[in-house]
């Protein structure tokens, strides 16, 4: 809701955003948890109809406590009238716009719960029938929602003494993981609990993040209208993430459309995260590595990286350039050809790999498979870091700390699958099938 979001944002400080959004999460995810258990009883000692009418008790309640809240919420006084009007274009520059890039990407990978409990009793009828397959997965389910309400608070506190974005790309990487869980898929609910407490700690940290990081970053004047763009933006998203996990499940298989969720959360990491690592001191750096943070012009600084004397017409020529050195400047053009090839080759035959495995119940076939897509996740994010360098020399070390932290995700999300997948196929004592 972006008024109670807005709202919120008004009355705690500044300091403390993400420890009150995760307490405001918590309390919804309790909420989810705890309200259908009186509303059973209820049922079970009156009638549905009797349980409806005294529901609405607890939220005339509710809208008492809100209004008694504004009335007594000290608010800016306001000289002069201000016009409604909707604002987007000033929320899409500058780090409130970057934001959103990544809370979008995010949003596209964070698909409905009903294909998480769908998945869940799907795998459960290899064991059990179809009532207590759904009962087991909505059991499950409570397991996800208590994950949420448990990682809420700890996460904002983490946002609030480092940055919201961070908690938000955890969340991403929570969710990655917890996707590829369900990829591979089993039908024993003691195996598949881990994949609910995954993607319930990823929504945990990434609906706590994003509203922190908006709160933070969105000008006072113009907050109303950054939450009501971040509550525009979830549900888009999560429509695009449903959707095509839906199309993906329907024409190849429940494995395909987690496999695009994991792929999806993946990227959400790699734009959200901010570089862990800044570049070196000037007096290390290669003519290529031009730092133009240290509050001095571009020529002064370029002429500290370079190890020989120059002089000032000549670094105001090379700091103009795409790169100081041209044969740097070309290494990096023929490196983005490469890489391109590179990408697209093992796009197809990693998808291919992929798709023979999970047709052929292969574990060796799919794990060629997901290695080589994980690699071409890696060179993906190369193009990018080799485009960063090419346009601004500067951005190179920060794009580089990126591409190596999304390429040991990709690593490490694969690992996990493939390590859950064998260890279920030795707890089924499966074994190959032996060819005539």
């Amino acid at each position: 809701m972006p008024a109670r979001n807005a709202l919120l944002a008004d009355v705690v400080p500044a300091e403390v955003y993400g420890r009150a959004y995760g307490f405001e999460r918590a309390m919804d995810n309790l909420g989810a948890i705890a309200g259908p258990l009186p509303a059973i009883g209820l049922i079970a000692v009156t009638s549905i109809r009797a349980a409806v009418f005294i529901s609405v008790i607890p939220g005339l309640l509710s809208a008492v406590a809100i209004i008694y809240a504004i009335r007594h919420t000290a608010t800016p006084r306001q000289d002069r009238h201000q016009p409604v009007r909707i604002t987007v274009r000033p929320l899409l520059r500058g780090p409130l716009g970057r934001l959103m890039i990544g809370v979008t990407a995010f949003e596209i990978g964070n698909c409905a719960t009903t294909l998480l409990i769908l998945r869940a009793s799907q795998l459960f009828t290899a064991g059990h029938d179809t009532t207590a397959a759904t009962q087991l997965a909505l059991l499950l389910y409570i397991g996800y929602n208590i994950a949420a309400a448990l990682i809420s608070v700890p996460a904002g506190w983490h946002g609030d003494r480092y940055h919201p974005v961070r908690v938000l790309a955890a969340g991403a990487v929570l969710f990655a993981a917890g996707y590829a869980w369900f990829a591979v898929g089993s039908y024993r609910p003691i195996v598949l609990l881990p994949a609910f407490v995954l993607a319930g700690l990823g929504i945990g940290c990434g609906e706590t993040a994003e509203s922190a990081a908006v709160a933070s970053l969105a000008p006072g004047q113009l907050r109303g209208s950054a939450f009501g763009l971040l509550a525009t933006v979830q549900p888009a998203g999560n429509l695009i993430a449903s959707s095509v996990a839906g199309l993906l499940w329907t024409a190849a298989s429940p494995a395909a459309a987690f496999l695009f969720l994991t792929a999806a959360m993946l990227i959400a990491a790699a734009l959200t995260l901010p570089p862990s690592a800044r570049c070196p001191r000037p007096s290390r750096l290669p003519c290529d590595h031009v730092p133009y943070s240290l509050g001095k012009a571009p020529q002064e600084a370029l002429a500290l990286s370079l190890p020989r004397p120059v002089t000032s017409q000549n670094a105001m020529s090379e700091a103009g350039s795409p790169g100081c050195d041209p044969a740097r400047l070309r290494q990096v053009t023929a490196a983005l050809w490469l890489v391109s090839v590179s990408v697209a080759f093992g796009m197809l035959s990693g998808a291919n790999s992929v798709t023979t495995g999970l047709a052929d119940h292969s574990l060796g076939v799919l794990t060629i498979g997901l290695g080589v897509l994980a690699d071409v996740a890696g060179s993906a994010v190369l193009i990018w870091r080799f485009r960063a360098e090419r346009r601004q020399p500067g951005q190179s070390c920060p794009a580089e700390a990126r591409a190596a932290i999304i390429v040991a995700i990709a690593l490490a999300v694969v690992s996990v699958a493939l390590t859950v997948q064998s260890a279920a196929a030795l707890a089924a004592g499966s074994r190959p099938a032996r060819r005539a």
